[in-house]
């Protein structure tokens, strides 16, 4: 037990600050993906609720569209039961008419002394005058008798339809009814889900507002590094703040590698290029690299830029045993000691200020075995890298997934030797990705000290938010 505790006491102080520092930035990563799940689970209710409220605001439509119908319905019944109304009132006076008539007739027998089969037996001129009037007499109460049953008849069926009709507008003023509170339940449900949608896009304005910045180290360190299949994996790549892909001669790309942490080893180291030097010298950094043809030596001390050649020291650039010669050589930035670590932050915006478009995979090619394709996770919010149908990892197996991708679309010209070199110095167009979305803009770079400013379409001013960006420098379309 007492040799524990003293193996215990002799641990170095700068282990234990090490301890305590990746505790911390644990505690603060866990707390940001926590922020952003909670954002994220917000954003799904808020797109939940949107389409609840869509396909209530349908159903209301749909309900609004059968009440009318069953309105039209019910007026054509109702019209129906009034015709019926109607015929049958019509039916009733023929059939009183006729009633009346045949009262009439019978008063009139009776006034006249009535009429008997012995007064017609007395009168008749002889036989054939009494049958004649025996038929005439049953002709006329026959034809009576059929009269009324016709009315009747009429008169029935008139009452039998007005019954139906009746029942049918029964049905159809329930039916009607019915649609109506259909209808207004709907309307208040989706009146009740607008409420739970506007209540959730104030919470995640709220939430928004809560995380909507965060502080950010700059890069002190800019490391050219190697980017031919030779080289690769390279490491440090997952690592950097910021990226840079650019065309050399051969159509093969390189990087140029912002640090504000100070990986044990990046590389491998390849050699300056004037375009290259000019990123460094806008983002204030230590401009690493690996020798440079004597014209871009020239240029450089020309430029002023702050910097160190790998091949003209020591200390901290070594050759790797396991590669081949160029592709062999690497800084640890953890000693070189050239720089101090970032005393200041940056305040960076979590997200880009306007809309955009939908932007979850876009793909570019510099050459045949650069093809690269980024595609967006939502769950972190960042965009993973794939290399050659690959996803990107750097040698130490971390994937390369920025938050941030710039397409910066830029002329290349050649220089004294013939090489292309990009020419950074003037204005072009962008595309932007972000955040799952695509932003289509311009970039513009006044002189060789001043930043490259990036814009939205409208001329707003793109704040690039917070997290690490990959910026591909590709020829102008």
């Amino acid at each position: 037990m007492s040799f524990s505790r003293k193996k215990f006491a002799v641990i170095p102080v700068t282990i234990l600050l090490v301890i305590l520092i990746i505790s911390l930035v644990s505690a603060v990563s866990g707390q940001e993906n926590d922020e952003w799940e909670e954002v994220e689970r917000t954003r799904e209710e808020i797109e939940e609720l949107t389409q609840r409220v869509e396909e209530l605001e349908s159903a209301v439509l749909e309900e609004e569209r059968k009440t009318r119908e069953v309105a039209a319905r019910l007026e054509e019944v109702e019209k129906r039961l009034e015709e019926a109304e109607k015929e049958l009132e019509l039916a009733q006076e023929n059939l009183d008419e006729v009633r009346n008539r045949l009262g009439k007739r019978v008063r009139n027998a009776y006034i006249n002394g009535g009429f008997s089969y012995l007064e017609m037996l007395f009168n008749s001129d002889g036989l054939g005058d009494l049958v004649l009037r025996v038929e005439y007499l049953s002709r006329i109460i026959r034809q009576d008798n059929e009269l009324i049953a016709e009315v009747r008849e009429v008169r029935e069926q008139e009452e039998q339809r007005r019954q139906e009709v009746k029942r049918d507008y029964e049905l159809v003023e329930e039916l009607y009814q019915e649609h109506r509170e259909r209808q207004q339940n709907l309307a208040e449900r989706r009146e009740e889900k607008e409420e739970m949608l506007y209540t959730a896009k104030e919470v995640l304005e709220e939430k928004l507002a809560r995380i909507s910045t965060r502080a950010e180290a700059p890069p002190v360190y800019g490391v050219v590094i190697d980017n031919l299949g030779a080289a690769r994996p390279q490491h440090g790549l997952a690592d950097a703040q910021l990226m840079y892909e650019y065309e050399v001669e051969g159509n093969i790309t390189r990087y140029l590698a912002l640090f504000a942490e100070f990986p044990s080893k990046v590389g491998p180291v390849r050699s300056a290029r004037v375009h290259s030097a000019t990123l460094a010298i806008e983002n204030d950094v230590l401009f690493v690299y690996g020798g440079a043809h004597q014209t871009v030596r020239d240029e450089l001390a020309r430029m002023g830029v702050h910097s160190v050649d790998a091949m003209r020291t020591n200390g901290s650039f070594f050759r790797d045993s396991g590669r081949r010669a160029p592709h062999n050589l690497y800084v640890n930035l953890s000693t070189l000691g050239r720089v101090p670590p970032p005393d200041r932050s940056e305040i960076k915006p979590v997200q880009p200020v306007q809309e955009g478009q939908p932007g979850q995979e876009f793909s570019l090619q510099y050459n045949n075995f650069t093809r690269i394709t980024y595609r967006y996770n939502a769950a972190d919010n960042v965009y993973r890298r794939y290399l050659n149908g690959q996803l990107h990892r750097d040698a130490a197996g971390k994937v390369v997934e920025p938050r941030n991708i710039i397409l910066q679309y830029a002329d290349y010209t050649p220089d004294s030797m013939g090489r292309p070199t990009a020419e950074l110095i003037g204005g072009g167009k962008i595309d932007f990705y972000s955040n799952g979305r695509h932003f289509r803009g311009t970039w513009r770079k006044d002189s060789l000290e001043a930043p490259t400013r990036f814009y939205y379409q409208d001329g707003t001013e793109i704040e690039i938010p917070y997290g690490k960006t990959w910026i591909q420098v590709v020829k102008a379309r």
